[in-house]
C-alpha cells in the first residue's frame, strides 16, 4: 500500500492544480474564525446585541461547541478537496495513465486503492489542521479551557474525517462515470449548492419527509454534522453525532467504493 500511496503521491505533488486548491482550501481553514470573531466585534462596537448579550460573548469558540461550529462550517469547503481528486482523475484518463496502470500488472482494486490512499491522506491532513486551528482558537478565545470541556464534543473530528473521505470519493466515482473535469467540476457545484438543497428542502418542509431528504447523497456524506447555529437563537440543535446518520454514512462509503471497483473492472475506463 505504501508504494501505491508513493506513486499518487508523485503524480500529486508536482501538479500546480493541487497546490493552488490546497492553499486556498488552507487560506480559508485559517481566515475563517478570524473572521467570525473581527465580525462579531464590529457588531459590538456598533452596539448590536443578540437578545441582551454582547456578540463578542456567543459561544461561537467556547470549547464546548468549538469542533462541532468548525467542522459544520468547514463542510462546505470540502469541495476544494473534490476538485482535487476529479483533476486528478480526469488527468490519468487524458494521460493515459490508467491504461498504462493496467499494462503495468495493476489490478482495478490495486488501483482504487492508489487513489483511496491519497483520499485517506488529504482527509487525515486537513483533520489535524483542523484540530490545530480548534485549539489556537478555543485557547485564545474560549472561557473554559479544562480537558473536560475540550474533549466535550470532540466526537466531531473524527465525523468530519469521515465526512472529507466520503465527499471526496463521491466526487471520484462521479469523475470517473464522467470522464470529464469542467462538466464534473460544473455538474458538482450546481448539484452541491443549488439542486440538492432544493430537492432537500422540498422533501422536509412541503412533503414532510426528512429522512427521504437525508438519503440524498451529498446531504448523506455530511449529516453527521449537524447545523449547530440555530442554538444561538434559543432553537433546539443536535450535538452529537447520530448512530443512524453514521450508520447512512458507513453505508453510502461501502456502496461508493465499490460502485467505483464495478467501473474499473466491467467498463473500459482507461
Amino acid at each position: 500500500m505504501l508504494d501505491l500511496w508513493r506513486v499518487e503521491w508523485f503524480k500529486l505533488k508536482n501538479s500546480t492544480y493541487f497546490w493552488v486548491l490546497a492553499g486556498l482550501f488552507l487560506l480559508f481553514m485559517v481566515s475563517l474564525p478570524l473572521s467570525v470573531q473581527y465580525f462579531l466585534k464590529q457588531l459590538a462596537i456598533e452596539g448590536a446585541d443578540f437578545r441582551g448579550l454582547d456578540p463578542t460573548d456567543l459561544p461561537v469558540f467556547d470549547f464546548v461547541d468549538i469542533w462541532q461550529n468548525l467542522t459544520y462550517s468547514y463542510k462546505y469547503f470540502s469541495i476544494f478537496l473534490g476538485f482535487i481528486i476529479i483533476i486528478s482523475i480526469n488527468s490519468e484518463y487524458s494521460h493515459g495513465t490508467f491504461r498504462q496502470h493496467v499494462m503495468d500488472g495493476w489490478s482495478p482494486a490495486k488501483t482504487i486503492s492508489a487513489k483511496f490512499s491519497i483520499i485517506v491522506t488529504l482527509s487525515f491532513l486537513v483533520t489535524i489542521v483542523v484540530v490545530l486551528v480548534g485549539l489556537i482558537v478555543g485557547f485564545l478565545y474560549s472561557p473554559v479551557t479544562d480537558i473536560g470541556s475540550i474533549m466535550a464534543h470532540v466526537g466531531f473530528i473524527p465525523a468530519y474525517f469521515l465526512h472529507l473521505v466520503a465527499f471526496q470519493s463521491l466526487c471520484m466515482l462521479i469523475a470517473m462515470l464522467i470522464k470529464r473535469s469542467g462538466i464534473t467540476i460544473a455538474l458538482i457545484i450546481f448539484w452541491v449548492y443549488m439542486i440538492e438543497p432544493i430537492i432537500s428542502t422540498l422533501l422536509t418542509y412541503w412533503l414532510e419527509i426528512p429522512w427521504l431528504a437525508g438519503l440524498l447523497p451529498f446531504e448523506a456524506v455530511g449529516n453527521m454534522i449537524a447545523n449547530p447555529f440555530p442554538k444561538f437563537i434559543l432553537r433546539e440543535t443536535q450535538n452529537y453525532v447520530s448512530i443512524g446518520d453514521l450508520g447512512i454514512h458507513l453505508l453510502y462509503m461501502g456502496v461508493i467504493i465499490w460502485a467505483c471497483y464495478a467501473l474499473m473492472t466491467k467498463r473500459d475506463v482507461c
